[in-house]
């Protein structure tokens, strides 16, 4: 079956991304700008049809932001009009050119299923929302509940041509942190390992949560970063060095060149990710 990918442009998750972004200088109040740039109420953007985004933001907003919500649109929605133009031909490009690359996804996610243990789960039932970014790098994220699996990707409106290998990777990672969920044992492992070392990755996650943080490491030891960005997707492992890595992204490079020949093994033997693979990332980042 000839399928594309479930990959969404939703003028009002847009429109509302954009209110969220924009600098106060309306009546927008600083206390709205605040709830509306809460992590939690992010997932509440997204759905099908504006009917069905709204009915899930009434379900925990009350009347009163509901309105001033309504309100900070009506303000901003001209100005974002003028833009949405750019903005969805450049979004349709990004939808074309993934949608392009389909086949290439879904032969990486083989090999991320091999990883996982998992059979049930098809790329093609995740729906994939793209959004327009105020910053200057195309980034993605996923959320994960009961009742609702999606990814985000945001990205900048001057972003016409994108890399479309790179843009791959993002997408395959974060549909990587979904898979994940699939496999209670290997979450259960995290959550051991993170637990056993909270002292360790708390000193070293900067803020982010330590489950999380050894999570990234992880999958980013396979992708983009790692083994399966340079099999198929021609990105150059990092070579590693001594710097102590100041970052997340300087932390995926740095375990992805170290576990370059764990995760290569792991890959090409078709080996499920267990206790060994994680201890290791352990291991490498102990001595910093």
């Amino acid at each position: 079956m000839n399928r594309n990918l479930q990959i969404k442009i939703s003028k009002l998750s847009n429109l509302l991304f954009y209110v969220k972004n924009s600098k106060p200088s309306s009546p927008l109040s600083s206390d709205l700008q605040t709830f509306l740039s809460d992590n939690n109420i992010d997932v509440f953007f997204f759905e099908k049809n504006e009917s069905k985004i709204w009915a899930q933001i009434k379900k925990i907003v009350d009347k009163q932001h509901q309105n001033e919500i309504k309100r900070s649109i009506e303000i901003l929605k001209p100005d974002f009009l003028l833009k949405w133009v750019k903005i969805e031909k450049n979004l349709k490009l990004w939808k074309k050119q993934l949608n392009n690359k389909k086949h290439l996804i879904s032969e990486i996610f083989a090999k991320i299923k091999k990883l996982l243990g998992i059979e049930n789960f098809s790329i093609y039932q995740i729906p994939i929302y793209l959004i327009y970014s105020t910053y200057n790098d195309t980034s993605a994220w996923f959320s994960w509940t009961c009742e609702n699996k999606f990814i985000v990707v945001e990205i900048p409106i001057e972003d016409n041509t994108t890399d479309e290998l790179f843009s791959v990777g993002i997408l395959t990672h974060e549909i990587f942190h979904l898979a994940l969920r699939e496999n209670k044992k290997i979450i259960s492992l995290i959550n051991q390992f993170t637990e056993e070392n909270e002292s360790l990755l708390t000193k070293l996650s900067n803020g982010m949560p330590n489950r999380i943080f050894l999570e990234e490491l992880l999958l980013s030891s396979f992708i983009p970063e790692g083994y399966l960005g340079e099999k198929y997707l021609n990105q150059k492992i990092p070579s590693s060095n001594d710097i102590k890595p100041k970052n997340m992204l300087m932390w995926r490079r740095s375990i992805a060149s170290k576990m370059q020949d764990t995760s290569k093994k792991y890959t090409d033997d078709n080996k499920q990710i267990d206790n060994d693979c994680i201890q290791k990332i352990i291991d490498l980042i102990k001595p910093t």
